[in-house]
C-alpha cells in the first residue's frame, strides 16, 4: 500500500468510540426508552432529555438510537383498521363444477344475485 493511501485511510477513520464518548446520554437514552414503553422516536427522546438537563442536537440522539437499535413503536391502537373476520356463513357446496352443458335438459338450473343501488336504495 502506497504512504499516501495509508494515511488517507487513517484520517479517514473515526478517531473516537460512540459508547465511550456518550456514556452517560447512552445510559440516560435507554432510560428514557424503557420509561416510554418503547414508544419515543429520537425527537421525543431528545426533549426528555433536555428536560433532564442534558442538550443534545437531534442528529447526536438520532445516531446513538440508531447505534443502540432502539426505535419508537405505535401502541396497538394506532394500527391501521381492518374490517376481515375471516369465513362468515355457510359456503355452497359447488355441484356444477362449470359444467353448465347437462346430458339431459332441464337437470340443472343456476341463478344470477345482481345488485343495483338507485335513489331510493338498492335492488
Amino acid at each position: 500500500m502506497s504512504r499516501g493511501s495509508y494515511l488517507y485511510q487513517l484520517k479517514k477513520a473515526p478517531s473516537k468510540r460512540l459508547d465511550v464518548v456518550y456514556s452517560e446520554q447512552i445510559a440516560a437514552i435507554r432510560k428514557i426508552h424503557s420509561d416510554s414503553k418503547e414508544r419515543y422516536g429520537y425527537r421525543r427522546v431528545m426533549y426528555a432529555l433536555r428536560n433532564q438537563g442534558l442538550h443534545l442536537n437531534h442528529k447526536t440522539v438520532h445516531k446513538l438510537m440508531h447505534h443502540l437499535r432502539l426505535q419508537g413503536t405505535h401502541p396497538k391502537a394506532y394500527k391501521k383498521y381492518n374490517s376481515y373476520k375471516g369465513t362468515v356463513g355457510k359456503i355452497a357446496p359447488n355441484i356444477l363444477n362449470r359444467e353448465f352443458n347437462p346430458p339431459k335438459p332441464m337437470t340443472s338450473f343456476a341463478t344470477d344475485i345482481t345488485e343495483f343501488a338507485i335513489a331510493e336504495g338498492k335492488l
